[in-house]
């Protein structure tokens, strides 16, 4: 229930169904471990205001990077969500190689942190940004 506002927006920006919207979320974040990413930062501990706020920042830059990621997918034909998202992933391998490497650093290191996580942040909407140029 916690994605519903992200998958209705998507949902509205794409002119697609909410089911539609809801798959292509799901699949999205299987596809690119994004789940895993959101739990790693819902993970970090808040000692003071400044953490919780980098920590609500990265929640909001994951939210759009879904967004931007399900506009790009949507613009590929086809009714399967998997098989646009895997024709979009297959036309950016490095990207897609250069979030991964950067995802197991941030999910399955030892020194899950602020910094670590920003820089994860950062790859992840340079990853999104790119999307709709594919």
């Amino acid at each position: 229930l916690a994605a519903a506002p992200a998958v209705i927006e998507a949902a509205r920006e794409t002119q697609t169904e909410t089911r539609w919207a809801a798959d292509a979320f799901m699949v999205l974040g299987e596809a690119l471990g994004l789940q895993p990413f959101a739990h790693a930062v819902n993970a970090l501990s808040v000692s003071n205001a400044w953490e919780a706020r980098a920590r609500d920042g990265l929640r909001d830059d994951i939210d759009r990077a879904y967004l931007r990621l399900i506009n790009a997918i949507a613009q590929f034909e086809g009714d399967a969500v998997d098989q646009r998202i895997k024709v979009w992933m297959s036309k950016q391998p490095e990207a897609i190689k250069q979030w991964n490497e950067i995802l197991m650093a941030a999910v399955e290191g030892d020194s899950q942190s602020y910094p670590l996580m920003a820089v994860a942040g950062r790859s992840l909407a340079q990853l999104a940004m790119t999307a709709n140029n594919t």
